[in-house]
């Protein structure tokens, strides 16, 4: 998808959605790094405005619009008729995103997470984006683990659900991985411990300041939180890529004994 040829087209669009896409085309590069509430006041708009905005150009939220904004960003910053600068600053927050979360991680604690993962009777993925979700659920499906994608944790006591999502009752042997930029969104916590108490083992990537306590907490820098978009998605990208290698490895000398 090329979003930004979607915002010059303007098909469908009323004039509010039009003065909004040529604010976003006028500021591409701070666009990704702004909220809903941000943009909508820099563009005389409305939230909703906004969100209409990005599901008529085919995105299910704004979440999803401003890493598609970041990623085209990031294509476009390697085209040759971008200035070299552009480009370095991109490839400069890939590399910091990366470098900083090698020092980050706990191979360990990895390893930990990976043969659980490996052995779960079923993995449900949870992030506050839909398509980092839906992305981690792609990998974990290519290796043959059994996952869901959930789109809400909220709610989770002990007798209720999200329907066709998480059942009810007992979860042990069962996993779920949740990627928060903050690690600190509103009931995140209750919801984790609530998923606990029914057995569930937690797994949560986010800063390593997260508040929420887990089974297994794996850091992404704290600066990644406050960072643009295209320094935060690498740092969940670098921790999913070093999971997946682990994971695969669990697969391959699974001997059918849980660990």
């Amino acid at each position: 998808m090329d979003i930004f040829a979607k915002l010059r087209d303007k098909s469908g669009f009323t004039d509010t959605e039009s003065k909004i896409a040529d604010y976003i085309l006028g500021h591409r590069r701070q666009v990704s790094g702004m909220s809903a509430e941000t943009l909508a006041k820099a563009t005389f708009s409305s939230k909703a405005s906004i969100i209409r905005l990005c599901r008529k150009v085919g995105l299910s939220g704004y979440r999803e619009f401003q890493i598609t904004v970041a990623a085209q960003e990031y294509r476009d910053a390697l085209r040759e008729d971008v200035p070299a600068s552009v480009a370095r600053d991109f490839a400069g927050a890939i590399r910091a995103a990366a470098d900083d979360c090698a020092q980050y991680v706990s191979e360990k604690d990895l390893r930990r997470a990976a043969a659980w993962i490996a052995y779960a009777r079923r993995v449900y993925v949870y992030a506050a984006d839909l398509s980092t979700a839906v992305a981690v659920r792609r990998m974990l499906s290519g290796l043959g683990v059994a996952s869901a994608v959930c789109r809400k944790l909220s709610g989770l006591g002990a007798a209720c659900t999200v329907p066709g999502e998480i059942p009810p009752g007992n979860l042990s042997g069962d996993v779920v991985v949740v990627l928060s930029h903050s690690g600190s969104a509103p009931g995140l916590r209750g919801d984790l411990d609530a998923l606990r108490q029914r057995a569930c083992r937690v797994i949560l990537i986010a800063p390593a300041c997260a508040d929420p306590e887990a089974d297994i907490l794996i850091p992404i820098p704290e600066a990644a939180a406050g960072a643009d978009m295209v320094y935060t998605q690498t740092a969940f990208l670098y921790m999913l890529s070093c999971m997946r290698r682990m994971v695969g490895d669990e697969l391959s000398k699974r001997n059918g004994q849980a660990p």
